[in-house]
């Protein structure tokens, strides 16, 4: 094999997959690799030209890396550094070409040859445990230059800070200081696929400088964790919150001497001054997640400073300044004990109904059901204006509603429970504090959707998750035909009868009507019936008598001339006869509204006792909505147009025939 696998690699394209594969599961399988290692030197430099190699495709290039990770992870360590190092000088080799070459084409194979050497090189200080070459190899990409570059330099490095391994870990508190002076200078050249590792990178970071670093550090990065905050990136936006926690709880545990809790605070305060509502926005969010987490080592005039702030930003027409500030005070809520926000209760509430309830009423409505639980009815309804107080009313019938529809639904599983049936126990969160993430999600999450329409968006959002988790639980159906042989499973037409979700069952309308043997219903106005039977009723013989011989008269005259009348046993032909006619004529009914036709000119009719023949519009509760109202109000201007000028024409003609 040592003789053959190099010279298939090298002639034979065709074969390198199945060698790469081979190799591959020969290292891994084997008890004993070393027979195996003592050829890695030859094999090395070879996979490592066809890695290399532009012409090689993405998927061939994958395999060949995997070959060469098998061989390094036999590889003795000496040799393996000296090919790491072989690698990395290549990598630099092309820093320099790209650099001075001005030809466009040239320059984007350099920087695809240096990306696969990058990649390369990550997977072999992996095997080697050699990080500081790896460091010093990648550090002038996170300087700036191409994004794929940039984001691979960093990417590494974060791995390498997060690592639990002590060699790493030490080499991470040896260049602190130097990888702090990278992170600040890029801060402005960093692109934004590099924003997660950064963040990543700057939380671990802050455990491993010393006091007088960290007080330099944090202001100079403070800026770019808030503003991260407010990511469309999930991934980054975690990261920042994250990163908040990290450095606030390496500032606890410092000596006497660095920067503080409060001073860490303000830095973060300090962002309120912004004149971007984004960033105030940001800022808001910032401030409530560490509020949340260090809520006891915060001060309480930095509490009175930011719940102060808050109340101001409430009164913004930012509707995303608002959402942010909405959170901040649900938050503080949760955290703050009642007796440390009794304080600032009145003014929160009497904020909330006037300022915050028309711009996100769903949302405030939250926070003041929040209240209600917290402080009690009475309490938020004192400290609610008058002309606003119908809404705490309303909070308090629905959680009456609620009670009782929840105190019904437990009687029925008791009266379950009684007949035999096992009602599981419902968990409770009492006592216990809401995640972040929790507290966030009604508050910041989503879209910035319509006013009105943000209720029904929440109740079809949780019919969709209900439907989503009644999938999920997942349930295979087998279709039965009726047959009494058991479906055979090895048999391949049975996958037709297997199906995911049951057949949707005909709804089938229930009434009280006779029915004929046709289809037909009868259906009778049973008042009109009633009075027919109490005036027959005070009828004599004689004029029932006479009521008969006119009705028999009147189907007499409908036969045409001189058709005699026929026996009895034609009866059923000549109602069915009479019934066809009776449904053509239905068919030729008259449409809708021609009562209301003028004989003798255009346009329609008053009739007395009837309606006025003019159109109606449906209410629509989507109307209230200005987007929605602007739309309706467009549709039907023509209309209304048309119907004024009508009106100053009728004005008109009158005004002339008053005149003769």
């Amino acid at each position: 094999m040592p003789c053959l696998c190099p010279g298939i690699l090298t002639n034979d394209p065709g074969l390198r997959p199945i060698v790469y594969a081979a190799l591959t599961n020969l290292i891994t399988t084997a008890t004993n690799p070393a027979p195996v290692a003592a050829f890695a030197g030859n094999f090395l430099p070879l996979l490592f030209n066809q890695f290399c190699d532009q012409s090689t495709n993405e998927n061939e290039r994958g395999r060949c890396l995997a070959t060469i990770e098998a061989f390094a992870s036999i590889t003795n360590k000496p040799d393996l550094v000296v090919f790491q190092q072989t690698v990395f000088g290549r990598l630099k080799d092309g820093i320099a070409q790209s650099a001075t070459t001005t030809d466009a084409q040239t320059h984007k194979k350099l920087v695809a040859a240096q990306q696969i050497l990058m990649e390369l090189g990550s997977t072999l200080a992996a095997q080697s445990g050699d990080v500081s070459t790896l460091y010093h190899g990648y550090k002038e990409f996170m300087m700036g230059g191409n994004t794929s570059l940039q984001k691979k330099a960093f990417k590494a490095i974060s791995t390498i800070c997060c690592s639990e391994d002590l060699a790493q870990q030490q080499f991470v508190a040896s260049v602190a200081t130097d990888l702090k002076g990278v992170i600040e200078a890029s801060v402005h050249t960093s692109v934004a696929a590099t924003k997660y590792h950064r963040l990543v990178i700057i939380g671990r970071l802050v455990a491993y400088l010393d006091n007088a670093s960290v007080t330099d550090f944090i202001p100079k990065v403070i800026t770019e964790v808030i503003i991260s905050t407010k990511e469309v990136n999930e991934r980054a936006r975690m990261a920042a919150f994250e990163c908040l926690v990290a450095v606030g709880k390496s500032i606890k545990t410092r000596p006497p001497g660095a920067i503080t809790m409060q001073q860490y605070v303000d830095c973060v305060v300090a962002g309120l001054a912004a004149q971007s509502p984004h960033m105030r926005s940001a800022t808001i969010l910032a401030l409530s997640r560490l509020v949340y987490q260090f809520s006891e080592d915060v001060s309480e005039a930095q509490i009175d400073q930011m719940i102060g702030s808050v109340h101001l930003l409430l009164q913004s027409r930012s509707r995303e300044v608002i959402k942010s500030a909405l959170s901040f005070i649900k938050v503080a809520i949760t955290v703050l004990s009642p007796d440390d926000f009794a304080k600032y209760l009145e003014e929160t509430v009497s904020i909330l109904v006037t300022e915050a309830s028309p711009i996100l009423r769903v949302k405030t409505k939250m926070i003041l059901e929040r209240m209600v639980r917290k402080f009690g009815y009475d309490t938020v309804l004192g400290y609610c204006p008058d002309e606003d107080k119908k809404l705490i009313v309303n909070i308090k019938k629905t959680r009456e509603r609620e009670k009782r529809k929840a105190r019904a639904e437990k009687n029925d599983d008791d009266g379950d429970a009684m007949d035999g049936g096992v009602s599981a126990p419902r968990p409770t969160r009492s006592g216990v504090k809401p995640s972040y993430d929790e507290l966030l999600c009604d508050s910041d999450g989503g879209s910035d959707a319509d006013n009105e329409m943000e209720a029904t968006d929440t109740k079809s959002r949780s019919k969709a998750q209900s439907k989503t988790a009644r999938k999920a639980r997942g349930s295979t159906f087998i279709k039965d035909d009726g047959e009494e042989d058991a479906l055979d499973l090895l048999d391949p037409r049975s996958t037709s009868k297997i199906r995911t979700s049951l057949p949707k069952q005909k709804r089938t309308l229930e009434h009280s009507f006779p029915k004929s043997e046709d289809g037909r219903l009868f259906i009778e106005d049973e008042e009109e019936i009633a009075a027919q039977r109490e005036a027959q009723g005070g009828m004599s013989e004689f004029a029932r008598g006479m009521m008969k011989e006119k009705d028999s008269d009147r189907k007499r005259a409908r036969r045409p001339w001189g058709q005699e009348e026929e026996d009895s046993d034609d009866s059923d032909a000549e109602g069915k006869a009479r019934g066809n006619e009776a449904g053509n004529r239905a068919k030729k009914a008259r449409p809708m509204g021609a009562d209301y036709k003028a004989k003798k000119a255009a346009g329609d009719v008053k009739l007395a006792g009837k309606a006025a023949p003019y159109a109606y519009l449906q209410f629509d509760r989507k109307s209230l909505n200005k987007r929605k109202r602007a739309k309706a109000v467009s549709k039907f201007k023509n209309i209304v147009t048309g119907a004024k000028k009508g009106r100053d024409q009728a004005k008109k003609i009158t005004v002339r025939k008053k005149r003769r």
